[in-house]
């Protein structure tokens, strides 16, 4: 869980009035937080959320906003998200930026006192957003200025690594993208998100002076923010345009908090303008019905809309629904349990009578579950070494990268990031994702996965049915079909289950170097070595074996 730490004194005068210490273990429960230690000599306090659904709390002003909606119940007034920009306020983004890095977004800051406590703090949410819910800077990046020597507008371009120079943070000597790539620490540890695109994003300004070269590194000369600044540019780059719109509004929302003016911008995209911030405006609703039965108890419809609207929310009641607008520094609300559990925090959980249950089960070590230890076991024996990987993946992996046409899948409604978009139904393409991350690492190398995938299948439950599948990948210069089958035989062997090859094809794999695995006149995994063009979009450059099989169907 993120873990933040500030000043005892910053987050008093972001909230507005003294904390007794002994208080602060109940009112940071209102944030779904902890507190965890309190440095009397230097005033640094450490606090844990206990959440990571909600990005806009990992950081003090985020905390503080919610303590002022939940404990004080002071709403906060954000009139910037309805604000123009003028014609100056604007940033150009060039269409060669499309399929690489294509949306950003920024504001100005203004009139806002750049001291120790805010530049700790905005180092560290930049920190915690780019590396927890940007995913290490891939899906979205932060880049922070002094605006008073930039000139606006802005411009968002492609160029080829040895197109443009500048002078990188922390670096006296003007260099080119390439040379930045291999000789800047930031370089070195993100050129993989850059290096397989043809183009280089970058940010100038109205007179061409670079900002910044996004996701690696401001510049010099631009991108350096000091005590003393009275005005910010901030923007966000990403790809994805709502990832880059919400971490945008954080910022602003932050900024704003103490005490900045915000000045909006246009950012335009072939024709059409976006503004940023921008409020996403989602909105859910609950019936009043369902919030009782989730709780248990009795409930007023006063009481639903003053304990939701303390958690930020615009709220209105609709005869027994109640209908909630979330705050714009918010995109984690996306079912009406999602308003149950706010309105629980928001009146406390200790509020609720307890009741104890009354029937009592002994648990147990499902079947399924001891079979896949065995296989866990057997897999570690043979060599391989184990990943346990999110359930949650792309369509990109599962489809464009295997080289396979969309089909039946289980989807994520009001998805925050195409990353995570959707239910994985095969673990291949994970494992593969893996080994594009480890190159480095000496060959061969042994890698499996046992674990859950979800099946699109309309007649079930839900649509749709989770199975236990494990998949095995190997990788090296000489890797081929017959050593992995050699894998897959020992493994059967020792669990004592017949099985036959039959030849197939899966435009995954290489033609005639594929089998599907058949036991008991059923289907149950697929075979073979990986095509090179599937390699070639993962970014693998040694040979691929792999294999898959469903677990469930080798329990009769």
């Amino acid at each position: 869980m993120p873990t933040i730490s500030c000043y005892y004194k910053d987050l008093e005068k972001l909230y507005g009035q003294k904390i007794k210490q002994e208080e602060l273990p109940d009112i940071l429960s209102k944030a779904k937080a902890e507190f965890k230690d309190h440095d009397e000599k230097t005033g640094e306090l450490k606090i844990e959320l206990v959440d990571t659904n909600r990005p806009d709390l990992w950081c003090v002003e985020g905390i503080a906003r919610q303590l002022r909606e939940a404990v004080l119940h002071k709403k906060s007034d954000y009139s910037f998200f309805s604000s123009t920009p003028s014609e100056k306020e604007k940033i150009s983004v060039d269409v060669n930026l499309k399929n690489i890095r294509p949306y950003i977004g920024g504001f100005l800051a203004i009139n806002i006192e750049v001291n120790d406590s805010l530049l700790t703090q905005l180092i560290q949410t930049q920190e915690k957003l780019c590396v927890n819910y940007g995913r290490n800077r891939e899906l979205i990046a932060i880049g922070v200025y002094d605006a008073s020597k930039i000139e606006f507008p802005l411009y968002y371009k492609g160029f080829k690594e040895k197109e443009i120079t500048f002078a990188p943070l922390g670096f006296s000597e003007q260099m080119d993208l390439g040379e930045i790539l291999e000789k800047h620490p930031k370089g070195q540890e993100y050129s993989k998100l850059v290096k397989k695109y043809p183009l280089c994003p970058v940010i100038m300004d109205k007179n061409k002076n670079i900002l910044s070269f996004p996701p690696v590194i401001n510049s010099e000369d631009l991108g350096k923010v000091v005590e003393g600044n009275e005005m910010l540019f901030v923007e966000v780059t990403g790809t994805s345009m709502e990832s880059v719109i919400l971490c945008t509004n954080i910022l602003a929302c932050n900024m704003s908090d103490r005490g900045a003016e915000i000045k909006p911008f246009y950012v335009e995209y072939e024709g059409k303008r976006v503004i940023t911030p921008q409020n996403l405006k989602q909105i859910v609703s609950v019936e009043k019905a369902y919030l009782e039965k989730m709780l248990g108890e009795s409930i007023t419809t006063d009481s639903i809309i003053e304990q939701l609207s303390s958690m930020g929310f615009s709220v209105r009641a609709s005869e027994d629904n109640i209908i909630c607008e979330s705050p714009p520094y918010r995109r984690d609300c996306i079912h009406p349990v999602d308003l149950v559990e706010d309105y629980a925090i928001a009146r406390d959980y200790n509020s609720f009578r307890p009741q104890m249950p009354e029937k009592y089960t002994v648990g147990a070590v499902s079947p399924l579950v001891e079979f896949g230890d065995t296989v866990r076991m057997l897999m570690t024996g043979m060599g391989f070494e184990e990943f346990i990987t999110y359930i949650l993946t792309g369509k990109d992996r599962v489809f464009d990268k295997m080289r396979r046409s969309e089909s039946g899948i289980v989807e994520v409604e009001n998805v925050m990031t195409d990353t995570y978009s959707i239910l994985r139904p095969s673990l291949l393409p994970v494992l593969l994702e893996i080994e594009s991350k480890n190159l480095r690492v000496e060959f061969p190398h042994k890698i499996f996965e046992e674990g859950e995938v979800v099946i699109y299948s309309p007649e079930e439950n839900y649509g749709s049915k989770t199975v236990h599948n494990l998949s095995a990948l190997v990788s090296h210069s000489s890797g081929n079909f017959s050593e992995i089958h050699s894998y897959l035989h020992s493994l059967m062997f020792y669990l004592d289950i017949p099985y036959k090859l039959e030849e197939t094809a899966d435009p995954s794999f290489i033609d005639g170097r594929v089998g599907k695995i058949i036991y008991s006149e059923r289907e149950i995994g697929i075979i073979g070595e990986i095509h090179p063009e599937v390699l070639e979009r993962f970014g693998i450059n040694m040979p691929v074996s792999a294999f898959e099989i469903t677990l469930n169907l080798l329990r009769k």
